[in-house]
Parts: structure tokens; C-alpha cells; sequence
């Protein structure tokens, strides 16, 4: 069987031998160590060259595949157990490691027991959800009490026109982490729902980071208003209309040369200007995340790339006017406690200290 995924149905009569995690997770026994309890549980399925087949989660049309994965198993690693689907970028991408050396536990015993899942992505058969949810079963069934994740994940708009990334480039799609639009839409982290919560590591232990983010979220929605934005977008139009009235070479046209920029800026103003006239209503435009969809998501994604390509901070017209004769700076509305977030959301990993199914 050379497929990486092979439907359940279809070949009924000349299915590799799998595994099947869901019902390995009613049989598990935690009185086993780690590694012993993986290889009682695993070597019957894996072939000579260390590739397992496992039964996959049911998708939304009831249907069930097996992935192909290669294993890796040696007590004496550093990593003493590694599972990573063959064919990444084709098929579902899931890796889950034991780390013994990424402390996440004091106790020797309980950090045995936790596992990182190093990399998840959907396919065209399985969702995100389906898949993490699948993660944390094989997790469970392996003997794993506790899991650990890096929050790395981005999301592109399906609808979304070719607008701009660095340079102003209009080849890719500019991707938008999912951290920064789940805290916006939901108010919490999008692996929250799956019972992961944010640590900060420290030299000393993992310090929860639930109530910080939410403190400061709840600052963003309650302090950032509608007309705090069409004083910032007024600002930025009048000193671009000073720029396209300007015939000198001086300071303000060297700096504003680029035409493209103010294409840029004036999409990111019309979709805006979109949001607010559907959502004017609500008190600040973060309350309006909450609508967030695959259909609207152009208007959303588009605006926030005004926050998000100037993290980065080098594309400082985003931020700087023309006043008095001379260049000045001016806040965007909710940068500053949107970065403070995003900052602290890249430094954190989301830990699930007890595994269990949903």
C-alpha cells in the first residue's frame, strides 16, 4: 500500500493493519511506563521500516480515512517517541513528540507523560478541529497525561483579493495569525476551546497568562471607539492630499513617492469603512470580530493588515503625518495593546495538563 490516506470504505478487503487509537483509549493503563506502554501499544502495527497506518478521525460527511506515519521510538533519545504523517504538504499535517528535555512539569514522572504536538494543519478531508481532537485521543491512548503546543498557526482569507505584503508585493496573499483574530473574535485563544491555556516559561516554572490577555483584550474593546479611527483615517487622508497637491521635490514627496502606498492605504480605508457601516452600532469596531466569517473575512483581513504590517515597523507612513511644516508621529487606535497581546501570545505555549476527550 503505497497511499498515505486511504479511505475506510473503499478497500474493505486489502486494508494495511492499522491502529485504531479510539479504541485503544478505553484499554490504556497509566501503570506502564511511558516508553514501555508505547511499544506494547505500537509494535504490532509498525512494519520493519517504522511506518504505522492509524485509523483517522470521522469528518463532517461521516467518513473515516487511515494516515500513514512514519515512527520513530528509541528510549535512549532525547525524543524518545516521534509520529509525523508522510507526505506533509499533500496530506494532513500531525506530529506529536515526547521532549523529555522541554520541561512543562517538575515531576519527573509527569513530564515523561507530556508530549508536544509539534505541527497540525487541515486537509480537504479532516478540519483543524477533527485533528487536534484526534491528537490529544492518540495522546491519551499512547499513555500521554498532559500536551503541550506552540501557537504558530495563520489563516488566509478564501475571498480575499491579492492585496499587499512586504514591499507591497501583490503575488501572495498576506497570512494573519490565528492567535491575534481568535483573541479578537472570541475573546480567548483558539486552542482554549480544545482546554489549552497560555504559560509564559520562566526561569523557575510556567506562569499562566490567561488573565493578563484577557485584562488587556478587555481594555482594547472597552477604550478604542469608532471615532478614535475617523480621526486617524482623517489625519492620514489630509497628509495625503498634500502629497498629491505637492508638485515640489521636498521632504514630504520623497517620503510619500510611492503611489503604491496610497492604493494600499485607501483599500484598507474602504474596507473599513465597510465594516463601519454594517457595524456602526456596536461600540468599537472590535466588538464587530464576533461576525467574523469565509464571507466577509476580505473587509476584516484587509484591515487589520493597517496593525499588522506595521508590527513590523517598516512602513512607518502607517503612523506619521504631515503637521506644521514637518513630519510627526500619530497612534494608530489599539496598536500599541494589540502588539502588547500579539507579543505575549508568540511568547507563549498552550498547555492541556490533563488530557482528556471532549
Amino acid at each position: 500500500m503505497s497511499n498515505k490516506v486511504i479511505k475506510l470504505s473503499e478497500y474493505p478487503s486489502s486494508l494495511p493493519p492499522y491502529w485504531n487509537p479510539y479504541h485503544y483509549i478505553i484499554q490504556n493503563n497509566n501503570e506502564d511506563d511511558i516508553y514501555i506502554h508505547i511499544k506494547k501499544i505500537l509494535t504490532q502495527f509498525i512494519t520493519t521500516n517504522e511506518i504505522i497506518y492509524v485509523l483517522g478521525p470521522i469528518n463532517r460527511d461521516l467518513e473515516q480515512y487511515i494516515y500513514k506515519f512514519s515512527i520513530k521510538l528509541n528510549e535512549n533519545d532525547d525524543i524518545f517517541f516521534k509520529m509525523t504523517t508522510i507526505e506533509q504538504n499533500e496530506y494532513a499535517t500531525l506530529s506529536i513528540k515526547n521532549n523529555y528535555h522541554n520541561k512543562i512539569h517538575i515531576d519527573n514522572e509527569k513530564q515523561r507523560r507530556s508530549c508536544e504536538l509539534t505541527n497540525i494543519s487541515k486537509n480537504d478531508k479532516n478540519s483543524g478541529k477533527d485533528l487536534i481532537e484526534w491528537a490529544k485521543i492518540i495522546s491519551i491512548a499512547l499513555g500521554f497525561t498532559s500536551m503541550y503546543l506552540q501557537d504558530s498557526s495563520y489563516i488566509t482569507c478564501p475571498t480575499r483579493n491579492k492585496l499587499f505584503n512586504r514591499r507591497f508585493n501583490m503575488s501572495k496573499n498576506h497570512e494573519f495569525p490565528l492567535r491575534t483574530l481568535s483573541i479578537l473574535k472570541k475573546r480567548v485563544g483558539y486552542y482554549s476551546q480544545f482546554n489549552f491555556f497560555p504559560y509564559k516559561n520562566t526561569n523557575k516554572n510556567f506562569i499562566n497568562q490567561k488573565e493578563l490577555i484577557e485584562k488587556k483584550i478587555n481594555i482594547l474593546f472597552q477604550s478604542v471607539t469608532w471615532l478614535d479611527f475617523d480621526i486617524f483615517f482623517t489625519k492620514i487622508n489630509e497628509t495625503i492630499k498634500i502629497v498629491k497637491n505637492n508638485k515640489k521635490e521636498n521632504i514630504l514627496s520623497r517620503k510619500y513617492k510611492n503611489n503604491k502606498w496610497m492604493q494600499y492605504f485607501e483599500i484598507i480605508q474602504s474596507n473599513y469603512n465597510h465594516i463601519k457601516s454594517q457595524f456602526i452600532l456596536l461600540p468599537s469596531p472590535f466588538y464587530a470580530f464576533k461576525y467574523f466569517n469565509n464571507e466577509n473575512c476580505k473587509n476584516f483581513i484587509d484591515w487589520l493588515e493597517l496593525f499588522q504590517i506595521t508590527y513590523t515597523k517598516y512602513l512607518s507612513e502607517n503612523y506619521e503625518i504631515y503637521e506644521n511644516n514637518k513630519i510627526v508621529k500619530i497612534d494608530i487606535p489599539g496598536l500599541k495593546l494589540l502588539n502588547e497581546i500579539n507579543i505575549i501570545l508568540q511568547e507563549c505555549k498552550w498547555i492541556c495538563y490533563n488530557l482528556t476527550i471532549q
